[in-house]
């Protein structure tokens, strides 16, 4: 194996100079409404109607929502606090319609036309991370992350009823990460604060270029987990705000802000890394459920996903 240095549990998701990382991770994810108030639910349905301009009373029925993708990653400590991460996603996004034209009109007839059931398969978009750990003691372990996602996703700003696998350029993004680990070397609290810097993009329409302006993002996190013999539990509570989309100068309506809360389960052997005779190969893999249950403008996502790492 090519660890040169003695892998912890409580920091075996930093990698010291010279080791890898593998990681697989699925996740799958649906959902068919969103929250217009912060206690009060709209079909996802009323929300495709008000961002293509089309009376409510026009057409009934229903849509939902779901992707599925499987990530490759790859992490690399290349120099003492420097770890490099590379990940690739596998994206699939469907859409099931069951819609009724009430009240035909040409706007109403449009969208009857193109937003009927759908799937699409492709690449996601890679991202790059750059990973400093500034500060690390037995109790408290802080990072920052320095993020681009490289827009290899195809994207179809010119036609929004077709399903995108990418964000249609390369963003940005900074994450501050804190953990702390408690006395007992087994249970930890983290934290976590992220904002995002999306890149301008372009598009064509007939004679004229269309700009493109995607919302920043910002989120706040905060978990606890805990070790346990064969593996890990956690859970957590997760905020994001998102700023308004402009496509030329039409605004895309998908502002908003959400609250979801998390749990997870793993099993492997990280746990016996804090004593001897210590695994030749770390390994980890976890199931992780997540839903977003409050908030503004916000899908009521739920999504199930499982991860498995594996180091060298």
């Amino acid at each position: 194996m090519l660890l040169p240095q003695v892998l912890q549990a409580q920091q075996i998701d930093f990698l010291p100079p010279g080791a890898f990382s593998l990681g697989f991770y699925q996740e799958n994810t649906s959902y068919d409404s969103v929250t217009r108030t912060r206690t009060q639910e709209k079909s996802l349905l009323d929300q495709r109607l008000d961002q293509h301009h089309v009376a409510k009373n026009r057409i009934s029925g229903s849509l939902s929502e779901s992707q599925s993708s499987s990530t490759l990653q790859l992490q690399w400590g290349f120099a003492e606090n420097w770890n490099l991460q590379l990940a690739q996603p596998q994206v699939t996004r469907s859409r099931q319609a069951n819609l009724s034209l009430d009240r035909p009109n040409a706007k109403a007839e449009t969208f009857m036309e193109h937003f009927g059931d759908q799937s699409r398969s492709g690449l996601g978009d890679a991202t790059l991370n750059l990973i400093w750990r500034f500060a690390y003691t037995d109790f408290n372990d802080l990072r920052t992350y320095f993020g681009l996602g490289l827009g290899n996703g195809d994207t179809y700003w010119d036609e929004p009823d077709r399903l995108s696998l990418g964000n249609g350029g390369k963003d940005g993004w900074f994450r501050f990460h804190w953990t702390h680990h408690f006395s007992d070397n087994q249970t930890s609290f983290h934290s976590q604060y992220w904002r995002s810097f999306p890149g301008l993009s372009e598009f064509s329409q007939g004679s004229r270029d269309i700009g493109v302006a995607p919302g920043s993002r910002q989120g706040l996190l905060f978990g606890y987990d805990s070790l346990w013999s064969y593996g890990v539990w956690g859970l957590g509570l997760e905020g994001i705000e998102r700023q308004m989309t402009t496509i030329g100068r039409e605004r895309f309506f998908d502002d908003g802000n959400q609250l979801g809360y998390f749990f997870k389960l793993g099993l492997g052997n990280l746990a016996a890394l804090e004593r001897p005779p210590r695994p030749a190969l770390p390994w980890d893999l976890e199931l992780k459920y997540s839903r977003i249950f409050f908030g503004i403008n916000a899908p009521q996502e739920t999504s199930l996903g499982l991860n498995l790492s594996l180091y060298f």
